[in-house]
């Protein structure tokens, strides 16, 4: 497990050698553990935020009892947050394998599922510095300067220049913000490492994947816009 944490920082600033180890032993447990942890501590630390915020949303004749009612959900939902960033990322990680397997097995004609795994897992190490980043920036706002949802969405690439990042525009900025971006140049550079694909090879591997999360991304913007309305 230490080995593999020390791979998790190690392709931060050395992808090729932390590939050339990750080809002879692969494995994807330790940045599954480090990614739900920082994902789960990311839900408690911004809470205080998302409870700001409800208490700015009720209404000034609001009663105190559904107020409380509101914040104990709330409460529990927080409570629970590590486990449901576990079963989410699980979930979501299995998926992106599945692409990357399928795709690699159409081209190439050979990849173990395990080491799908192990690509996917690693490459999310970017996306967990940017949230971790995140948090630290909303602590620098503070309070006062976060009054509604909105607020508490950090850009790093062209949503920074969105009215409303957290539309169908905004999906599609954040798929080619800095640390999405830094996600697929890691994805090709294992695809070409532990799958032997040449650069065309992992370029379309890498192309397909990114359009089947940006879609999934633009289906869950539309999702919770019918929700809400």
């Amino acid at each position: 497990m230490l080995a593999g944490l020390r791979v998790c920082l190690l392709i931060l600033h050395d992808p090729t050698r932390a590939y050339a180890e990750l080809g002879r032993r692969g494995g994807w447990g330790a940045p599954f553990l480090l990614c739900t942890a920082v994902m789960g501590a990311t839900a408690i630390l911004t809470f205080p935020y998302v409870k700001h915020i409800l208490l700015l949303s009720f209404p000034p004749d609001a009663s105190q009892t559904h107020v409380d009612a509101v914040l104990r959900g709330a409460s529990r939902t927080m409570i629970l947050a590590p486990m449901w960033a576990g079963i989410t990322l699980a979930l979501r990680w299995v998926l992106e394998a599945g692409v990357v397997f399928l795709v690699v097995i159409a081209i190439s004609g050979w990849m173990s599922f395990k080491k799908a795994m192990t690509l996917i897992a690693y490459s999310f190490i970017p996306i967990c510095l940017g949230i971790i980043l995140t948090v630290f920036v909303l602590w620098l706002k503070g309070f006062d300067n976060i009054n509604e949802a909105g607020d508490l969405l950090v850009a790093y690439g062209p949503n920074l220049f969105l009215e409303d990042p957290a539309g169908i525009k905004g999906a599609l900025a954040k798929s080619v913000d800095l640390f999405a971006v830094w996600r697929l140049l890691l994805l090709g550079m294992g695809l070409q490492a532990m799958a032997k694909l040449r650069v065309s090879g992992a370029f379309v591997v890498v192309l397909v994947f990114w359009s089947v999360e940006t879609c999934m991304a633009i289906c869950g913007v539309l999702l919770k816009q019918s929700l809400l309305s």
